[in-house]
């Protein structure tokens, strides 16, 4: 009998410690010259530690005595050990941030790519010359792209921004672009040139539905097709090779009153694409595949009232103090870039009505099994 309750006693030590908030590492700070160990939650203890001569340079400044600094950080602990009493579904709210922004970052990279593809897609795989010929062609593409935001969500719900639980895992955003294409002079290829700028609150009934996430950004870019095949013969079948650069920069953000994580992004991808079309009497159906080669950095920042945060007691000041000296890290940041290649086949039909162009086309991620689409509506020569 004696094994068995030793165990039920050693984990009740534990779970009795775990309240307490004893996950913790201990940290020496210097306090008014003199060297003092504090208790920090693991779940922050890093960020503690890579900003000690910044915080113990606040410390002296504000003339912050050793029973101070043990009594506020002693709150913080305690606080931590009743996270689950206060509503909270971790006990690791920082932990949670971090890795849950830094899965975001992962999931933007490859649904920034596929945005930039949704634009200036045309039907015909090559408008034709503009000299001799005069083939042009300007108008409005407006698509949409998949973008997985549970990873933000999680985040969010971490910082205490309870409204995030009602935004969609999957969120569909849209895509508004202006664009021109030009036939080439006397050789057979054709130039598209883009731009679209992006911003959530301006968009009414779908702002309010992901509220409180928004995100704004831009993009520019331009591709060139040469035309392996030119439809002169029957059905005119036209077969294209091309390439194309766009440039994306922007942000996605979750806020509220007490806590925003932010993330902004940009992105430099190259395009090698193939098309094929052809035309049945005011039909063109269309097929395509593409290879992006795309260069992405997300940073994100975080600032977050962990007084207010972390515990329903009006009794706060302790936290307070320990937000304002640092020991309570209330801004933090992190990031990643990278490179990668996404491989997307594309397909679609466009109607060729005198001088109006309509064109609607969808287009699937192979890797990133993201799917996209859009609908243009042009002027066309």
């Amino acid at each position: 009998m004696l094994v068995p309750c030793r165990r039920l006693l050693a984990v009740l030590a534990i779970a009795v410690l775990c309240v307490a908030g004893a996950f913790a590492k201990k940290i020496t700070v210097k306090v008014g010259g003199t060297g003092v160990e504090v208790e920090v939650p693991d779940d922050f203890a890093s960020l503690v530690e890579s900003r000690l001569p910044e915080i113990e340079a606040t410390l002296a400044k504000n003339n912050v005595t050793k029973e101070a600094v043990e009594k506020a950080m002693g709150k913080v602990n305690e606080v931590y050990g009743t996270l689950r009493e206060n509503g909270f579904t971790t006990d690791r709210p920082f932990t949670v941030v971090q890795n849950g922004l830094d899965d975001f970052a992962s999931d933007l990279r490859p649904a920034i790519a596929n945005a930039q593809t949704q634009q200036n897609v045309w039907a015909e795989a090559w408008i034709g010359n503009l000299v001799p010929g005069f083939h042009f062609g300007a108008g409005v593409n407006v698509g949409v792209s998949s973008m997985n935001i549970n990873a933000l969500k999680d985040a969010a719900l971490a910082l205490g921004i309870d409204d995030a639980g009602d935004v969609p895992d999957k969120l569909v955003f849209p895509t508004i672009t202006a664009d021109l294409r030009l036939g080439g002079i006397i050789l057979p290829f054709d130039v598209g040139f883009n731009a679209m700028k992006v911003n959530t609150s301006s968009l009414g009934r779908f702002s309010a539905d992901i509220e409180p996430v928004g995100f704004d950004f831009f993009t520019i870019g331009g591709d060139v097709r040469w035309a392996l095949i030119k439809g002169t013969s029957f059905l005119h079948p036209r077969v294209s090779v091309g390439a194309g650069a766009y440039y994306t920069k922007g942000f996605v953000s979750v806020s509220d009153d007490t806590a925003e994580a932010k993330l902004d992004f940009s992105a430099t991808t190259f395009m090698l694409n193939t098309q094929a079309s052809a035309k049945i009497l005011f039909l063109v159906p269309f097929v395509g595949a593409r290879a992006l080669f795309a260069k992405t950095s997300v940073d994100w920042n975080v600032r977050a009232d962990w007084s207010k945060i972390l515990t329903n007691d009006d009794d706060t000041g302790l936290l307070k103090d320990a937000l304002s000296w640092g020991l309570l890290p209330g801004r933090f940041s992190g990031g990643s870039s990278g490179f990668a290649v996404y491989p997307q086949v594309f397909a679609g039909l466009g109607l060729d009505l005198f001088v109006l162009n309509l064109t609607v086309s969808g287009s699937y991620d192979i890797v990133s099994q993201i799917l996209s689409a859009a609908v243009s509506v042009r002027i066309a020569w």
